[in-house]
């Protein structure tokens, strides 16, 4: 009896220390597990972008952590979210890649569209009041010509949520559209970009703060000055440059052209037959004519005729010169001639 209990103390002493040992590990590895998962997770968080709810192990990108959406809470949810991350996730990845009203892309927008309106007043007072209800405004204008030849031209700037109404607005103002043109620009990476560089650059200005707290000398301290003030343009120089795409990306920038719609040739032809108008031009056509005329009469009086006056004159001398001259040396050459006729 002795012996047997010394051998059950025996076994049972190897098994407890194995059930301790079992036990730690478990509990090791599940502290383990927690702080990994955290890890992870703030490494997804910090990767992905602005809003968008980090994928879990699961690979559903439509289960999200706890501090970014209202059902993380729900074990159920999450569970749920799990178990149906395994075929569809890459597909629905791809297609939020790929979705141009994703908040965090920053894509500029532009637009021309050419409308005809039976008027252009009240089409460009239309159109200008819907996209002031949209939450844009006008930021340039121009009119000009007359008649059929009139046209105007409205730059608005217009929030880059509304773009598809403002478009249906423009289009609505006008009795037929002439031409439409959309242009989109995806600066994201822009922006992206420069702000990296920013940061950059602010730690390297921190860092000469840094350096002119410990400068010496004189020549120390304006080099040091010199640098820091380079390196705060170039902040303030990206600064304004991320800023304005991000303007640009905010505000769309759409233009109407608003031309009115031509008369029916019938109307034309009446507008253009003016009885009035005709009787004056013949009127001038003939006192155009008979200017012409009193022209030439004035120029041949006063230095034609004079002129040919002359001209007259002188060939009626000549005239007379030549007559007289062959009379006296035509008479001399026949006398003579006749005289040894007599004779005989």
């Amino acid at each position: 009896m002795h012996d047997w209990q010394d051998g059950s103390i025996g076994w049972r002493r190897p098994l407890a220390a194995i059930v301790v040992i079992a036990v730690g590990c478990i509990v090791g590895i599940a502290l383990l597990g927690s702080q990994v998962s955290s890890v992870l997770s703030t490494v997804g968080s910090s990767v992905g972008p602005p809003g968008v709810g980090t994928v879990d192990e699961g690979g559903d990108p439509g289960s999200v952590s706890a501090d970014q959406g209202p059902d993380a809470g729900d074990p159920g949810a999450n569970a749920a979210g799990a178990g149906a991350g395994g075929g569809g996730g890459g597909d629905q990845a791809s297609a939020r890649m790929l979705d141009g009203a994703r908040p965090d892309l920053l894509i500029i927008k532009t637009g021309e569209i050419t409308i005809q309106a039976e008027s252009i007043g009240p089409a460009v007072e239309q159109v200008t009041a819907q996209i002031v209800g949209l939450g844009g405004y006008a930021s340039g204008s121009t009119r000009s010509g007359r008649g059929d030849e009139a046209s105007a031209s409205v730059t608005f700037r217009v929030p880059a949520n509304q773009w598809e109404s403002a478009l249906a607005a423009a289009r609505g103002a006008g009795e037929d559209v002439l031409d439409e043109q959309t242009e989109t620009l995806d600066v994201t990476g822009d922006v992206v970009d420069l702000k990296a560089r920013i940061r950059n650059l602010q730690t390297t200005e921190a860092a000469i703060d840094a350096i002119m707290s410990r400068a010496g000398t004189i020549d120390d301290v304006l080099e040091v000055e010199s640098r820091l003030s380079e390196v705060r343009g170039q902040i303030e120089q990206l600064s304004a440059k991320a800023a304005d795409l991000e303007a640009r990306a905010a505000y769309s920038t759409l233009t109407v052209r608003v031309t009115p719609r031509p008369a029916p040739v019938i109307a034309q032809q009446a507008a253009t037959f003016d009885p009035g108008r005709e009787a004056e031009g013949a009127t001038a056509q003939l006192v155009g004519i008979l200017q012409h005329v009193a022209t030439v009469g004035i120029w041949a009086a006063i230095v034609w005729l004079p002129i040919l006056v002359a001209l007259a004159i002188l060939a009626g001398i000549g005239f007379v010169i030549a007559r007289w001259a062959r009379r006296s040396f035509g008479g001399d050459r026949a006398g003579p001639a006749a005289m040894p006729e007599g004779g005989a």
